[in-house]
């Protein structure tokens, strides 16, 4: 019933014209994400001499409100992409960006609206005085340029880094609702299982990136620009490297003990987690 309402919803709107917006206004998420880095900063300045907020329940909503509207996201991308897939062949998925005109491009025009509002993301870890690393405001920024700029330009690639990006944030926002919440525990296993879907999706998205360059450069006709594909392939290389590593420092550098340190058995105190990844008073990303 509700996923017929909010299908009926989306079917309103003229799809060409939501591209073109995109495609005309993209250039501005740069300014957008300069104004974002000097908020954040220029916060944690102003944050250093002051007590931090809880934000406990705030914080819950928010995350769940994300939770929720990613599920639904992952819900109508995954339906169309797994029909195409099972009608047309992998191929079709990557190279044709028709299904951005029958129904589709809707969702993709919220997906690369909501990359603004994550940014409020940051808010939380800066109000609650938390660790802010290069990986969280770097991630957001170059997601944020690179779908409003992939969008508008009919990239048909795009339906794979939005539909798998919805599927990991629906998993990861719950997540971070429930421990945000304190109302129920979760095992460090699924702080990790986390960390490695988002890692499996960056790998996927270069995956993705050279299925499209080989067919492009073999002429066979692939409906995605040069400047997206290098940006992407850019833009996914730099996640998987930052990604590994705090993989690495969180799960395997931290589990070892050290000189005169209790052997803690591989269990992180408090437990971690990438992207936003809360631990009980303290946020890796």
């Amino acid at each position: 019933m509700l996923l017929s309402a909010i299908e009926r919803f989306a079917s309103t709107y003229d799809e060409p014209a939501l591209m073109d917006w995109l495609l005309r206004h993209w250039p501005k998420t740069v300014l957008i994400s300069a104004i974002y880095i000097v908020l954040v900063f220029a916060g944690k300045r102003w944050m250093e001499k002051r007590e931090k907020y809880n934000l406990k329940w705030l914080l819950t909503l928010w995350s769940a409100s994300l939770a929720i509207f990613s599920i639904i996201g992952t819900w109508f991308t995954f339906e169309r992409t797994y029909n195409d897939l099972q009608e047309h062949g992998f191929k079709y998925t990557v190279c044709d960006n028709t299904f951005l005109h029958t129904g589709q491009g809707f969702w993709l025009y919220v997906f690369s609206l909501s990359k603004i509002v994550e940014l409020g993301d940051t808010f939380f870890i800066v109000a609650r005085k938390q660790k802010l690393i290069f990986l969280h405001w770097f991630h957001h920024v170059a997601t944020l340029v690179y779908t409003w700029y992939a969008t508008g330009n009919l990239v048909a690639a795009g339906r794979y880094f939005s539909s798998v990006n919805f599927a990991v944030h629906s998993l990861m926002y719950s997540y971070f609702a429930i421990r945000a919440s304190g109302l129920i525990r979760l095992p460090r296993q699924v702080n990790i299982t986390i960390t490695s879907l988002q890692l499996i999706q960056m790998f996927f998205g270069i995956y993705v990136n050279v299925y499209a360059y080989i067919e492009i450069s073999n002429g066979r006709q692939c409906d995605n620009t040069w400047p997206s594909l290098y940006a992407s392939f850019a833009m996914y290389a730099s996640y998987v490297l930052l990604f590994a590593n705090f993989f690495y420092q969180t799960y395997l550098v931290k589990s070892k003990p050290g000189p005169g340190k209790p052997h803690t058995n591989g269990v992180v105190k408090n437990g971690a987690v990438a992207q936003n990844g809360y631990r009980s008073g303290k946020k890796e990303i």
